[in-house]
């Protein structure tokens, strides 16, 4: 793929923070190196210099990495889409996430609706945006109450397919970071880890299947992200 067509699928945004994040795991690297060539280097900054030049080189493949994923979701030509389980999606992304439930204490609550059993989509596509929207329920839980999450997936119209997932978790302030939800490696809670790249990709992954994502949320109060997809009479 061109350097044009790269720039084109990612936009600017996240253009910029691929550079700025390429950018800095390079100069680390050339900055340690030029400390390794130094003649009378002594062994013991060797020693301490070699942990770092592994953690520049981690970041750089985190970030190209990165880059492959989210052109990757993005390119649907080599993706089938079809009439997939939704029952099955859930049991597979509630068995990968098992243990992450198992140790949070997480009720999770599942509504399949009747006409809502199939939906024509990527199979693989579904399962991550459920797996993302899920495990952050889970890892942004309050520790003042026990995480209650339900997934909602339903037609509220013969057009329409629709999943919900709702949780009662640390919430996000809107007001200040309501245009950055979806942002590339954006975070919100810093005291707890994460790597900003699940929501960014849950976006990429919804809008290559042609939905939409909106999210809704109050500070300690929970969220709610609302994934809509229009259906053709085809896919009907």
């Amino acid at each position: 793929m061109q350097e044009g067509q790269i720039a084109e699928q990612l936009g600017g945004g996240a253009i910029a923070q691929f550079l700025r994040r390429l950018a800095r795991a390079q100069q680390n690297l050339v900055e340690l190196g030029k400390l390794l060539q130094t003649a009378d280097i002594h062994p013991d900054i060797v020693a301490e210099i070699l942990p770092q030049i592994y953690e520049s080189a981690q970041k750089l493949d985190g970030v190209t990495s990165d880059l492959s994923k989210i052109l990757n979701a993005r390119n649907t030509s080599k993706q089938e889409k079809e009439n997939i389980s939704m029952h099955s999606v859930m049991s597979t992304v509630l068995f990968e996430l098992d243990s992450e439930i198992k140790s949070s204490g997480a009720q999770i609550k599942v509504e399949l609706d009747e006409n809502a059993q199939e939906f024509y989509a990527i199979k693989s596509y579904v399962e991550s945006i459920l797996f993302n929207l899920i495990s952050n329920a889970i890892r942004y839980r309050s520790p003042d109450r026990e995480p209650q999450i339900e997934v909602s997936i339903s037609k509220p119209d013969p057009h329409l397919f629709q999943i919900e997932v709702s949780d009662n978790g640390l919430g996000i302030d809107l007001n200040k970071y309501g245009k950055k939800v979806f942002n590339l490696y954006q975070r919100f809670h810093k005291n707890i880890s994460g790597h900003g790249f699940g929501l960014y990709m849950t976006r990429t992954q919804t809008e290559a299947l042609g939905g939409e994502i909106q999210v809704g949320s109050i500070p300690d109060g929970g969220t709610t992200f609302t994934l809509t997809f229009q259906i053709s009479d085809y896919e009907k």
